[in-house]
Parts: structure tokens; sequence; C-alpha cells
């Protein structure tokens, strides 16, 4: 019996030995391994892209001669295009009038200089008189003059010339006497129309008169207009 309890002593305390050993050498479940150092490494990484971004903004970036160099072949181009909306068969100069000043300049750069002028009438050049003043001699023993509307004769409307479009019409006039076409380039809708039709009422052309239209302000578009007189 002795030699027993000997055993089982010997026994147990072998095995608590091994226990304390295995838990000295696992580590700890709370104490992760920690993550290698890489702050140094990703920093280089960083500024090696950004420097290669930089050198590739600075090789994207044109010259100034290839600036110029572009410049000269949009020149070019629009005069390539110009010469192509010379479909009229007329010698000589050809007014084109269209509503608005920004419109003139734009168009004026797809059309050539030496075969057409482009000039804008700003919107509407008449209107029915505001005043007595405003009506004309011939119209004042009328009753119905008052009110610009003929009552007598189908509700004939009375127009007169805006005041404030006097020399507008009178630079018209003037380049028209210098022109060997007219050409009505105003919008294309009900307004751009009657625009057009008091234009002739004043202008009074003796040239032939050609009627232009497009939806857009482009190069295609204008040739087109143009090619469709």
């Amino acid at each position: 019996t002795r030699s027993l309890q000997k055993h089982e002593y010997k026994t147990a305390t072998y095995n608590s030995r091994r226990c304390i050993t295995k838990m000295a050498t696992v580590p700890s479940a709370g104490k992760a391994k920690s993550a290698p150092k890489t702050t140094k490494t990703t920093k280089t990484i960083r500024t090696t892209q950004s420097t290669k971004k930089a050198t590739a903004n600075q090789d994207s970036k044109p010259t100034t001669s290839e600036k110029k160099t572009r410049g000269k072949s949009s020149k070019a181009k629009i005069a390539t295009e110009a010469s192509a909306t010379e479909v009229l068969p007329i010698d000589g100069k050809t007014l084109v009038i269209v509503e608005s000043p920004a419109k003139a300049k734009t168009i004026q750069k797809y059309l050539s200089d030496d075969r057409y002028i482009v000039e804008a009438c700003l919107g509407h050049i008449r209107d029915m008189p505001e005043s007595n003043k405003q009506i004309p001699a011939k119209y004042k023993q009328f009753e119905w003059a008052k009110i610009g509307v003929n009552v007598e004769n189908n509700f004939e409307p009375l127009y007169v010339l805006m005041e404030k479009k006097a020399k507008v019409i009178t630079k018209l006039k003037t380049l028209m006497k210098d022109s060997q076409a007219l050409v009505l380039a105003t919008d294309g809708d009900r307004e751009g129309e009657a625009i057009s039709w008091h234009l002739v009422e004043v202008l009074k052309p003796k040239i032939p008169v050609y009627r232009a239209v497009f939806n857009e302000i482009t190069s295609s578009a204008i040739q087109g207009a143009f090619q469709n007189l």
C-alpha cells in the first residue's frame, strides 16, 4: 500500500511539473504579435507615385511652340471650312444679317471675310406707335392710327421704325449698298421670321435676298444652311 501511494505521488508531481512548463512556454492570448513596421516603406512608395504623377503632368502640358502650332492649325481649319460655305453664285460681297452681335461674331469665323459681312440687327426693328409723335404724317388724319390698327381694313397693323434702331438700319443700308446679295439669318421661329420680314420691308433691297436657317452655331450647321439657300 505504501509503495502504491509513493508511485501515485511521483506521478502527480511529474504531471504538475509538465503542466507548469507548458504554461510558461505558450504565449498569452492577450498579447498579440506586433505587426512589422512598414511606415517608412509606405511613405517611400507614396513619394515615388506622387513624383511620377508630377512628371506625367509636366510632360502632358503643351509647350509654347506647340500652342502656336495648334493655334495656326485651328485657324487654317476655320479658313478651310469657311471656303466650303461659299456657294452663292454671286461675285462680290454678301451681307448676312443675324439677331445678336454674339452670333454675328461667331458666324463670321465660319464665313470668308472676303465674301461675307455678318451684321446684327439687335432683334426687332419695328413696332406699333407708342405715341402720336411716332405716327407717320399720312396716317395722323385717321382715328384708328392712335391705336396702331386699321380697323377699317381687315385690322391691318401699323408698324413704325423703333427710335433706338434708327442707327442700326442706317448702318445696314450702307452695308447693303456695297453688297451683291442679302442673306437673312435670323432665328427659325416665328419671331425670327417676323424680324426678317420687317427687315425686307424697311431695307427694301434691290439685290437677291436669301433665307438661311440653322438650329446651332457650329461649322457644320452654318455650311448646311448656306448650301441650301
